[in-house]
């Protein structure tokens, strides 16, 4: 159930946008609900929650402030926030000034994954500038919004994906290899070279003298998925190129990428490639690629 508690002081200036989606629109993998530009007055504020939707705002003057996951952040010009606005939020005017800000609300069965892809880092601020993808990537969202052109829809998808992905990319952006603690690394290069022995999250935590639950947490952090999940990945990638390229059975395959019962590894392919592993070299033995 939604709750919501606002002082809507904006300026005259101010304006919000909410397009009516098409049909292709509301049930394709992102649909824009809402885009504009306010102009607060220091007594602006909005607390809510249980609302089924994403909101970016980007702060381009001023000072707000936003409350959410029980963690204050100050925003500042050129300081852009994601949050998924079923969970409880608030934000608002901080300063004795004006605070302006672009909006934009948005939904669409792919947003929850682009959104999990974000909050991994656990901060839903980043900063960028006003000449940076993400800005004018909104402002050409927000043009569209005002006067739709021809292919509208597809032309709205194309913006969404790439602001997202530009989002992500953005708070990615200080965690590159060079900065990955040495036994993640050290971790995923073992797992990589040694993918047909048993590995057992414990006996890494042992082999880099290291909390197996604080492990299992950084290397999620780093590396995008758990050690256990990124394990079944290498085997299942591997498990392709030898049923690609080799005539050996599934169950010698499954001998060789580390998975000792093969109704195991047929499950495990299963759930990931949605065929199974002869159905999976059938498909690729009428390819010549």
């Amino acid at each position: 159930m939604q709750s919501i508690q606002y002082n809507l002081s904006i300026t005259p200036e101010s304006f919000g946008i909410s397009p009516v989606p098409s049909i292709i629109a509301r049930f394709s993998g992102l649909c824009l609900e809402g885009i504009g530009e306010y102009h607060t007055y220091p007594s602006y504020f909005t607390h809510r929650s249980g609302l089924d939707s994403h909101l970016l705002l980007y702060t381009f003057s001023g000072t707000g402030l936003l409350c959410y996951h029980q963690r204050e952040y100050t925003l500042l010009p050129g300081h852009i926030f994601w949050i998924d606005c079923m969970e409880d939020h608030d934000y608002r005017n901080r300063g004795d000034g004006i605070w302006s800000f672009l909006y934009l609300h948005f939904n669409g069965a792919m947003a929850p994954y682009f959104y999990e892809q974000y909050a991994e880092h656990d901060c839903p601020v980043i900063l960028t500038d006003r000449d940076s993808s993400i800005v004018h990537t909104l402002s050409a969202l927000l043009a569209l919004a005002r006067m739709p052109l021809s292919r509208y829809d597809i032309l709205m998808q194309r913006h969404l994906v790439d602001l997202l992905t530009d989002m992500i990319m953005a708070q990615d952006s200080s965690l590159n290899r060079e900065s990955i603690p040495s036994y993640i690394r050290q971790c995923a290069d073992y797992m990589q070279q040694n993918l047909a022995s048993p590995i057992c999250l414990d006996d890494l935590a042992k082999q880099f003298s290291i909390s197996k639950y604080h492990m299992a947490k950084q290397f999620k952090r780093y590396i995008g998925t758990p050690p256990h999940e990124y394990l079944i990945n290498l085997r299942i990638t591997k498990a392709k190129e030898l049923l690609k390229c080799t005539d050996q059975s599934v169950a010698d395959i499954a001998e060789l990428v580390g998975v000792h019962h093969v109704n195991h590894f047929i499950n495990l392919f299963q759930n990931r490639e949605k065929m199974t592993p002869l159905a999976y070299r059938k498909k690729w033995a009428q390819s010549t690629l």
